[in-house]
């Protein structure tokens, strides 16, 4: 009996496997008519996926500018700080942007006559690594199989906004699923030590609680000292300016899909109060919770 025979015979399931980690939450699903979208420096701790087939609407990253057609998906990940703008006649509001849903009784063909242009957006998070690729814009040509998801999820935006069936819903994350997997290859990550890796999870699922050097150390096995060196150099800051960061983080996604008040959201986000939290707050987005809700969530 040959060698390859014998190594045939040998259990496969004595192989460990190790797959890349992906945890898709979704925030929000829209299906909008925009008058107005002007945003500038843009930068939120969760993916937005954008489709118009209307074009008008651009977005910009560095010297990056992609024009919102119907041929185009528009993926931007996490913490990269973006710029919108709608070719439209001037409004004199204050607010960055004009617009509603859309509902059955719209006609989406007479919305060019009027400099209006249709916005599908979605809001989600991949989990670890995805949620901490580089900052960057991404644009996906549409398929035959993404347009007829994006068909499928504008319908029955416009039917039902409230609330998801899981059929609806899992389409959703096939959409999402399908741009990734088009710009996989581009992808990439930051840590990759398997114990920051591991780390940044625990932070992840326990931010609510006081997570100190020494309780991440010794779930890494790993001295003190040695594990924040380590932590900086793959993660690029300490370790409680990153725990610091994920409840500012998780704040911001309250602010942008919940109707919590600030008191609820500084207490879901990790903060003893809504002073402190306040403060934290201000220093890490440069602007007020109150101030960021109002101005920064909407699209």
């Amino acid at each position: 009996m040959s060698k390859n025979s014998v190594n045939i015979r040998i259990d496969p399931s004595d192989v460990k496997q190790l797959f890349a980690s992906i945890n898709l939450q979704l925030h929000c699903c829209r299906y909008w008519k925009l008058q107005k979208w002007e945003f500038s420096n843009m930068l939120v701790p969760f993916w937005r996926l954008y489709h118009n087939t209307i074009p008008g609407a651009t977005v910009s990253y560095k010297n990056t500018e992609i024009q919102l057609n119907a041929g185009t998906i528009v993926l931007i990940p996490p913490r990269t700080s973006f710029s919108t703008k709608l070719k439209s006649p001037i409004y004199t509001e204050i607010s960055n942007v004009k617009g509603r849903r859309i509902t059955k009784h719209d006609i989406i063909d007479d919305f060019p006559m009027r400099t209006e242009v249709d916005h599908l957006f979605i809001h989600f998070n991949a989990g670890m690594p995805l949620d901490i690729v580089k900052p960057d814009i991404y644009s996906i040509n549409e398929t035959a199989v993404i347009k007829t998801y994006l068909d499928y999820i504008k319908k029955n935006v416009v039917r039902n906004y409230r609330s998801f069936d899981i059929g609806t819903t899992l389409i959703i994350q096939k959409l999402i699923m399908e741009v990734l997997s088009a710009i996989s290859i581009e992808l990439t990550s930051g840590p990759n030590d398997k114990r920051i890796i591991e780390s940044i999870g625990y932070i992840e699922s326990n931010y609510k609680q006081k997570i100190t050097n020494e309780i991440l150390a010794s779930l890494a096995f790993m001295a003190t000292n040695s594990f924040a060196r380590l932590f900086k150099q793959q993660v690029g800051c300490t370790v409680q300016q990153y725990i610091q960061r994920t409840r500012i983080e998780k704040a911001c996604i309250l602010l942008h899909h919940s109707d919590e008040n600030i008191d609820n959201i500084a207490f879901e986000s990790g903060f003893c109060d809504r002073f402190y939290f306040t403060k934290k707050f201000k220093e890490f987005m440069g602007i007020s919770p109150a101030a960021y809700k109002k101005h920064h969530t909407m699209v």
